[in-house]
């Protein structure tokens, strides 16, 4: 069985989504995943027979299947060859043109726009798709071939520097054989953002991936990216992606009510459990102020939306060690974690009402979690993260304990959306820095109301109170998490 170059990282299983796929996933929101949802269904606009360029009396389904079996063919003689650079361009080039049916692909000399040299390899559409192929295994390498002068520049970087030039092609891909590629015109970029198919897991001999392959198929068909002579705009990617950010902009009203009542319910959790009397008599006799009982529970919030991301991201862990037996210590430790202590775990349990329950033994899990994202644990492949995690952040619940019946419900809050279409999980994995700082404005506006104890709730700061409430504590590592 041929085997993927060392160099060649996998793609990351993908968790934060209605449709889980192993081998195909988004990076940066460029699709919303109810979207990529609808699409994988054919429940999306754009999508009837005629939308894909076919006759009437075929079936989508069964196309992709004919597809899957001819690039499944096409890719298993690339891998068994040397995979040079030669026989890189022969697969890919009848990939693209017989599989994703860009039947007028067509090589190109470097273009130049505004003195700077763009050597794009390809393309399609009557240039409006711009395709960059990589050598196998160098999709993210910085190479001469790829640069402008003397400046390298790796096949993803090459393109989107041009996406982002050159106004008559808004979305082009970049492929080396082993992963592919969308990208999007974006200037305003802050961090990676493209569409990924690993297409050496996706025709794996041993264990390929129809699903994948057809989410792939689905998305990057030719008839997806416009027709020629047509405005960039005007394209099914185009659509889904507007469509997409409107219902992501109605998401994050309901993330933000979400959130504040995920807060809510860990205050009255934290004030009906009976063994927190302490609490209840600080709060009662002033010696802790409901502002300072806000901001430990903010405070709290924020190390769950951090570590929701990292799991959703993959980067929670230190890096895998280079020796072997370090490496299977380090593998242990992660597969402990993800049994014993992953949050992600208990979001999804959170939708399941048999774990709602008087106990507390999820929350003193939780407790063993933060201690440990503190100090660091090797056995749990956990680095030492300090700072939101130190003790001191939120030593006013001390001791304090919480059921499992208000913890579930918070994490219910937190983690998932009511949709028309159902249960949705909130993508924490693709959140932007700007969607974050939303969500954390958006709990600047609360303020504590207490109706003696263990009655409490949040209200909504009015004119310049925001002054007064936790307005003062920016979680920096809440936004650069990942």
């Amino acid at each position: 069985m041929a085997r993927r170059p060392r160099n060649q990282t996998p793609s990351r299983p993908r968790s934060a989504r209605l449709a889980v796929f192993d081998a195909f996933r988004v990076e940066g929101a460029l699709l919303q995943p109810e979207m990529l949802d609808r699409i994988v269904n054919l429940g999306a606009t754009a999508q009837e027979v005629s939308d894909y360029d076919l006759d009437k009396g075929e079936k989508l389904r069964d196309v992709v299947t004919t597809k899957f079996s001819l690039a499944q063919s096409l890719h298993a003689r690339f891998v068994n060859s040397d995979m040079g650079p030669q026989a890189c361009r022969r697969f890919l080039t009848t990939f693209f043109t017989q599989v994703l049916e860009f039947t007028d692909l067509q090589e190109a000399p470097p273009r130049t726009i505004d003195g700077r040299s763009y050597p794009i390899s390809h393309y399609a559409l009557s240039g409006r798709v711009p395709i960059v192929l990589a050598p196998p295994g160098k999709l993210d390498e910085a190479l001469p071939a790829f640069g402008d002068g003397a400046r390298r520049r790796s096949a993803p970087q090459l393109l989107q520097e041009y996406l982002n030039a050159e106004p008559s092609s808004l979305w082009g891909i970049a492929c080396d054989g082993l992963s592919l590629r969308l990208y999007r015109d974006n200037n305003a970029l802050t961090r990676p953002a493209y569409i990924e198919a690993d297409l050496f897991r996706i025709f794996e001999a041993d264990a390929p991936r129809l699903s994948d392959f057809s989410a792939l198929w689905l998305v990057a068909h030719a008839s997806r990216f416009g027709k020629s002579g047509t405005p960039a705009t005007e394209s099914a990617l185009e659509r889904w992606r507007e469509e997409g950010l409107k219902q992501g902009a109605t998401a994050r009203e309901k993330l933000k009510s979400g959130v504040e009542l995920a807060l809510k319910e860990l205050g009255l959790g934290l004030m009906e459990h009976p063994q927190n009397e302490k609490l209840r008599t600080d709060l009662g006799n002033g010696s802790l102020p409901p502002q300072a009982f806000l901001q430990a529970l903010l405070r709290l919030i924020y190390r769950f939306i951090f570590v929701l991301t990292v799991e959703d991201r993959g980067v929670l862990h230190s890096l895998p060690p280079d020796d072997d037996r370090e490496f299977e210590a380090w593998r242990r430790g992660k597969e402990a974690y993800a049994r014993g202590y992953s949050l992600g775990r208990l979001r999804d349990q959170a939708t399941k009402r048999q774990f709602r329950n008087r106990h507390s033994d999820a929350w003193q899990g939780v407790l063993i979690l933060m201690r440990e994202l503190w100090r660091g644990q090797k056995m749990l492949a956990l680095p030492a993260l300090g700072g939101l995690f130190a003790r001191s952040e939120v030593r006013e619940f001390d001791d304090c304990l919480i059921s499992n019946e208000h913890l579930f419900k918070a994490l219910r809050h937190l983690g998932w959306l009511d949709t028309p279409s159902g249960l949705q999980r909130v993508n924490w994995r693709d959140m932007e820095t700007e969607e974050l700082g939303s969500v954390y404005e958006s709990l600047l506006e609360l303020t504590p109301k207490l109706f003696g104890t263990p009655k409490f709730d949040l209200v909504t700061a009015a004119g310049n109170a925001r002054k007064t409430t936790a307005s003062y504590y920016t979680p920096d590592s809440l936004v650069q998490a990942g």
